[in-house]
């Protein structure tokens, strides 16, 4: 109880503070080689490295951290950056071929998507924020982003500065065709605002386009084959899919339609966490009230939403992001959903629609992250209330799997 006590008083500091204020609170030096209140989770498969975010929910320290733990050891590494207190998702653009990769971390603090480059070394990787910073481990000047110049509404030949919206939360990654760049895809919670961003060649993000949705917006999935953008909303019960347009003026984001869901209670708190499975051909949305996930149909006509729900399973409290790994008995995929209220990973078939185990983790569960390569079959759950990851076993032939067998602290 005492735990939770502490929490309420974080969360109502944090609400006091943000957004714009956190700058004014000055703590310890950003944590490292401890978590704290972790939040986002992401697999650098490449260099064999887990990257956690500890979210400085507290303002204990100066800002928030981003840690690299060995997969195989589950030992941090002694490298780290820093970045503004509140930070949302964290997405990796890693490489296989010994050149830099690139950390991307929404920031809820400062509005920003902060980046860090990924520099792989002998049996480690270094992180850094640029060498011309004042402190490679602190992201700040050109590796924090907050606006750009877009195409003015009233004329396509005019830019105008624009920023990426309050409370940027949710990231998404579209992969360039060949010889085009790849974007980055923004939303910002608070404000709705859905921001695309262009990925250069040293990893800069810069703003190309921009649409604005309804407050509330959460969470990104990414169609494979069409590359359409899938946007829940927490505070109204609808999703809309959208597309980049390439045209004269330059990249876009044009809105396709939308989709109301269900919506059986009066209430203010409604989808999270979004995930395709089966190649797209099955849509999961996790829903709060009630706590769920809401089944679509992807394998429809892409144009259209036609023949859209298929099925509402029952699950735990509060479920939140929601992750597919291809970790079935015959490796069919399988849809994870930690449920912060309790404490467990629900684990969903896409294809039967049923759920079909419970795995047990740390306390106030967030984000899941997974490797299923030949070397590693490891799911990894950060326990915001824990100061935790578990690390799950996902081999199906394993005596374990689908059961916690470690934890870093």
């Amino acid at each position: 109880m005492a735990r939770f006590i502490q929490l309420f008083s974080y969360a109502l500091l944090a609400w006091l503070v943000l957004p714009g204020c956190a700058e004014e609170f000055h703590g310890r030096p950003p944590l490292e080689g401890e978590l704290r209140f972790p939040l986002g989770l992401a697999v650098d498969e490449a260099n064999e490295v887990l990257y956690v975010v500890n979210s400085n929910f507290d303002l204990a320290y100066e800002s928030a951290s981003v840690l690299a733990v060995d997969l195989g050891t589950h030992e941090f590494l002694d490298t780290s950056v820093a970045v503004d207190s509140f930070p949302g998702d964290l997405l990796i653009h890693s490489r296989d071929d010994g050149k830099p990769g690139y950390g991307y971390v929404a920031v809820r603090g400062d509005n920003s998507v902060s980046w860090f480059q990924i520099n792989p070394a002998s049996g480690s990787v270094e992180l850094t924020c640029g060498l011309d910073s004042r402190n490679p481990g602190h992201c700040e000047g050109t590796h924090v982003v907050t606006k750009g110049l877009i195409p003015s509404a009233d004329d396509e030949l005019v830019l105008e500065e624009s920023s990426i919206g309050s409370d940027p939360f949710a990231l998404a990654w579209i992969p360039g065709n060949e010889g085009e760049k790849n974007f980055l895809v923004v939303g910002a919670m608070n404000s709705g605002r859905l921001s695309l961003m262009e990925i250069q060649d040293d990893g800069t993000p810069v703003l190309v386009g921009q649409t604005d949705l309804l407050s509330g917006l959460h969470s990104i999935a990414v169609e494979p084959d069409s590359r359409v953008l899938y946007v829940t909303n927490k505070s109204y019960p609808v999703v809309h899919r959208l597309e980049v347009v390439r045209n004269g003026s330059g990249p876009s984001l044009d809105i396709i339609d939308a989709l109301t869901l269900p919506a059986p209670f009066t209430t203010s708190d409604f989808a999270r966490g979004i995930a395709f499975a089966e190649n797209g051909n099955k849509v999961l949305v996790s829903y709060r009230t009630p706590s769920s996930v809401i089944v679509l149909d992807g394998s429809a006509e892409r144009g259209t939403f036609a023949n859209s729900s298929l099925k509402v399973i029952p699950i735990g409290g509060k479920p939140g992001q929601v992750r597919v790994f291809p970790t079935g008995p015959d490796g069919q995929d399988l849809a994870y959903i930690p449920c912060f209220n309790d404490d467990v990973v629900w684990v969903v078939d896409p294809a039967e629609l049923l759920p079909v185990d419970r795995i047990k983790v740390g306390f106030g569960p967030y984000e899941m992250a997974a490797i299923t390569n030949d070397k590693y079959k490891k799911g990894f759950v950060s326990n915001f209330l824990q100061d935790t990851v578990s690390v799950i076993d996902l081999d199906p032939s394993s005596p374990y799997y689908h059961q916690e067998i470690a934890e870093i602290h």
